[in-house]
């Protein structure tokens, strides 16, 4: 059986399914980060904005396409794709969009085939560091498989590798920045099903600047996003300890009650009344509102 990477792989996410689709997302998270530490989500913004101007804005940058820097690789979709009656429980990783992760391959509720099955597949084999990327369903989702070597892939993905010419978390930067979005806009087929064809996804319009700025651009997104992991953790325990503390204060008022307190029923206090038992032939448009007990509010004449 595959062993999941050791270490998590860092990874990129951006949701775009069939609604993300037709709304640029603001900007999403990288990794599992969501707020910022002092200046850090200024830096993130202004970071990605310089990969989204390209090459007119800096010297030596270049406006390149997908499929100039990098292979792109589909899944088996021949008669040896692996079915459902296949899969397995243990074996080689056989991933789908469900999968893939903020934080890279979510390995929880991993599909796995039998190696006789993987071996007979022609195309679709994960190698270390692959980005894999949903072309319909989720459309636009993506995650890097980082240090996992092997595995497969379901027909909805495509494995990009990029080559020496790019850094494959700049390739992770850009395919969750706005410009992205805009090419997914503009290649898309499909209202109701959003899908996206590998041969798109080639000519989609990426700027690149020389390696040396591509790993400084890349070490600010790193320390942003530490920063932004840090603020959220931070605000989410700030959070319980608000939530501890109200419920805290609230029980304490009805246990430590002051001068005054009296102790009666509910019924001392308020005039109960159970619904009128309607049945559904005795509800009618248009009339008066009733809301049976477990039910949305319907209407009675």
């Amino acid at each position: 059986m595959t062993q999941p990477p050791t270490h998590p792989p860092r990874a990129g996410r951006r949701e775009r399914g069939s609604a993300a689709t037709q709304n640029h997302d603001s900007h999403p998270s990288h990794n599992s980060h969501a707020a910022a530490r002092r200046g850090s989500a200024g830096q993130h913004q202004a970071v990605l904005e310089l990969v989204e101007q390209g090459a007119a804005m800096k010297k030596g940058w270049q406006t390149k396409t997908l499929g100039e820097l990098c292979s792109f690789e589909n899944g088996d979709r021949g008669e040896n794709y692996p079915s459902k009656s296949v899969q397995t429980t243990s074996g080689v990783p056989f991933t789908n969009a469900g999968h893939l992760s903020e934080s890279g391959i979510d390995f929880s509720d991993m599909n796995y085939i039998p190696r006789e099955r993987f071996e007979l597949l022609g195309n679709g084999k994960i190698r270390k560091d692959d980005i894999l990327f949903c072309l319909r369903g989720s459309l636009g989702k993506f995650a890097s498989v980082g240090d996992l070597s092997e595995g497969a892939i379901a027909s909805s993905l495509v494995i990009v590798r990029p080559s020496g010419a790019i850094l494959n978390d700049f390739v992770l930067a850009y395919l969750q920045s706005d410009l992205c979005a805009e090419m997914i806009q503009e290649f898309r087929n499909g209202a109701a099903q959003p899908n996206l064809a590998a041969a798109s996804l080639k000519k989609f319009s990426i700027p690149v600047p020389p390696l040396a700025e591509q790993q400084r651009i890349v070490g600010l997104l790193d320390e942003a996003f530490e920063g932004l992991a840090t603020a959220k953790a931070n605000a989410e325990k700030n959070l319980q300890n608000a939530r501890a503390l109200f419920e805290s204060h609230l029980q304490s008022v009805f246990t430590q009650r002051g001068p005054g307190w009296v102790e009666k029923r509910l019924e001392d206090c308020f005039r109960l009344k159970s619904g009128d038992g309607l049945t559904s032939s005795a509800m009618k448009p248009n009339a008066s509102p009733a809301s049976p007990s477990g039910s949305t509010p319907r209407w009675r004449r």
